[in-house]
């Protein structure tokens, strides 16, 4: 699957682009990013973002560098479809985040009979509201996570909707 926007592609992740392409890592994964990395690889096998996820890589088009991930699927607390996206720190502030945001939104509608894609960012996070205003998600309100965050405490976050034009 390939995305391709004014500035970037957007595509499934291949063993080549391991490990450049692993920013983060999730809990269940601690440090074995090569873990990480299979599994965001086996999930093209479903391609199903209402129970699972799909996490794509994002790269520049001119030159193919690596600049982030942005995905789709199912958020662990609200099991609702969310978007979501994380770019490396000298490839943010260039506006790539709303340009694959906005691309892969538009392939979620086109792809996948769904009545709204979610967005979740915590309230301090003001460049990835912007990203997500910028893409047409809406804000809808202000929630507290029930999941327990690090130290027990829980998070703070705004709750974005995007609906289908039409």
């Amino acid at each position: 699957m390939e995305l391709i926007t004014e500035r970037l592609i957007i595509r499934t992740l291949e063993n080549t682009d391991y490990p450049n392409s692993v920013i983060n890592n999730v809990d269940s994964f601690a440090n074995d990013t090569r873990g990480l990395f299979n599994w965001i690889v086996s999930q093209y096998d479903n391609m199903d973002i209402v129970n699972d996820i799909i996490s794509l890589g994002v790269f520049l088009r001119e030159t193919g560098e690596y600049c982030g991930y942005v995905g789709a699927g199912k958020h662990a607390e609200l099991q609702e479809p969310e978007i979501f996206y994380e770019f490396l720190p000298e490839k943010s502030g260039f506006g790539y985040a709303s340009e694959a945001a906005i691309a892969v939104t538009k392939w979620v509608f086109e792809n996948y009979e769904i009545p709204y894609l979610i967005g979740t960012v915590g309230v301090d996070n003001m460049k990835s509201q912007r990203v997500l205003e910028r893409s047409g998600y809406q804000l809808i309100d202000y929630r507290t996570s029930l999941m327990p965050q690090p130290e027990g405490k829980h998070s703070d976050y705004k709750y974005y909707r995007c609906y289908p034009a039409g």
